[in-house]
């Protein structure tokens, strides 16, 4: 699940009237996620990112009810990389950019930073070392509370700051994949504050689980919830997704 290099457009200077269209049908689904948020008292970067997953994985909050990862037809508009997911097919760079997007209308600082994960795979020295310098996954950094939390809803993990440039996930308490972050995608002076934020409290893995556990069970529980809220996102879906297509032409 690692993100290709980024092949960038300039639909976004063609095609501003059609960007600005589909940015407020998705402001207008992000509002109404987020209001589900509420309905379940969730104010807490975990909960928030653990529902989002849950949803976006179950189909909530794409076209025709379906999602998957997949790079294949996606054309790399900036602008509409939250949107992405909503046509039923993204990679990490959209999933990470949406959940961002949640947590800001949420309250919750945050941004995406691009990483990159330990795997040489099948790849020539040149590919590993163009990843290593810009990173071949995207997760999402939230600040709440005077605490960091790294985030990657595409692999469903939470991170922890290990010092400035590593984060550590550990998995069933045993297993601990090292990632080195390279850039904090934003401004340069939120660049600039990456050190800050490496070098901030987090939560503990046992606080992270409870947190986990009570959100799922909650989304088990409450499916009907979760329809209301897809059928209430159903025609905003179909017209995000059908502009989205015609851009991949």
């Amino acid at each position: 699940m690692k993100t290709q290099t980024t092949h960038f457009v300039n639909e976004e200077i063609i095609y501003k009237k059609e960007i600005e269209s589909i940015t407020k049908s998705y402001n207008e689904v992000i509002d109404n996620i987020v209001k589900i948020n509420r309905v379940f008292g969730l104010t807490d970067p975990v909960e928030i990112f653990t529902l989002f997953t849950c949803e976006l994985s179950n189909g909530y909050l794409s076209n025709n009810k379906f999602f998957e990862y997949k790079s294949s037809d996606i054309k790399n508009i900036k602008k509409l990389y939250g949107a992405n997911p909503i046509t039923g097919k993204s990679v990490c760079r959209h999933i990470a950019v949406m959940l961002r997007d949640i947590l800001k209308k949420n309250g919750i600082q945050g941004n995406t930073v691009n990483v990159y994960i330990n795997d040489t795979g099948n790849k020539s020295e040149e590919q590993i070392k163009t990843e290593k310098k810009y990173g071949n996954h995207v997760i999402t950094l939230a600040l709440n509370n005077g605490k960091v939390h790294l985030l990657d809803a595409t692999l469903k993990k939470i991170y922890k700051p290990q010092s400035r440039k590593y984060i550590i996930d550990e998995k069933n308490e045993i297993s601990k994949v090292c990632m080195e972050v390279y850039t904090f995608s934003g401004t340069k002076e939120e660049f600039k504050n990456q050190k800050k934020y490496m070098k901030l409290p987090t939560t503990t893995y046992e606080e992270d689980i409870k947190q986990v556990e009570k959100v799922k069970s909650m989304f088990d529980n409450n499916q009907e919830i979760f329809e209301i809220l897809y059928n209430s996102n159903k025609e905003l879906y179909q017209e995000i997704a059908h502009k989205i297509l015609i851009f991949k032409k």
